[in-house]
């Protein structure tokens, strides 16, 4: 987008041009937004058909950060609001991971950024991967790779300190949550 160009109009034109500026801004957010939901939404979705689990749900949109529940979040899994302002930035998210046959779940961090048709999906110390958009059914396999990659090459990497005895140090990793059915 053209850098504004000053003017030297009367006050009131120079105000309409930050309103119509911001109307622009406004439109762009919201569409980042959107598609960026979109995108967390079928790599969900398609996440878990990749694993080929039976039964539940296997993989949840959660917040990118703080306590989570194995739930499906809506827009609160987005670090950006669904309504009001929204900023025109790269929104992370939570893929919460059921990582047992009942209830352990792992929260993989994410940070999607758009550039042109293109979406970069950054892992929270992790690979990056592109995406092109509109996602078709094959050009998430890598993301999917990517994702077991990562979650197995934790889980070996601490199972080997823990066999060394040297798992001993304090270092922030994911997060685990265990879902407890209210009843």
């Amino acid at each position: 987008m053209p850098a504004a160009e000053p003017t030297t109009a009367v006050p009131d034109a120079r105000h309409r041009q930050l309103v119509g500026l911001a109307d622009r801004y406004r439109e762009l957010a919201a569409e980042n937004y959107v598609q960026i939901r979109s995108v967390a939404e079928q790599l969900r979705d398609g996440l878990c058909g990749w694993f080929g689990t039976a039964g539940p749900p296997c993989v949840r949109l959660v917040p990118a950060e703080g306590p989570f529940d194995a739930r499906e979040y809506g827009d609160a899994a987005l670090s950006m609001p669904g309504t009001g302002f929204q900023k025109l930035e790269p929104i992370a998210f939570g893929l919460a991971v059921r990582v047992s046959e009942t209830d352990d779940w792992l929260r993989v961090t994410l940070i999607c950024r758009k550039e042109g048709a293109t979406f970069t999906l950054q892992i929270k110390e992790g690979e990056s991967v592109e995406l092109p958009w509109p996602l078709d059914a094959e050009s998430p396999l890598a993301f999917y790779e990517g994702v077991h990659a990562h979650l197995a090459r934790w889980f070996a990497e601490r199972i080997e300190l823990y066999e060394q005895g040297e798992y001993g140090h304090s270092q922030i990793g994911f997060d685990f949550s265990r879902f407890r059915a209210e009843g």
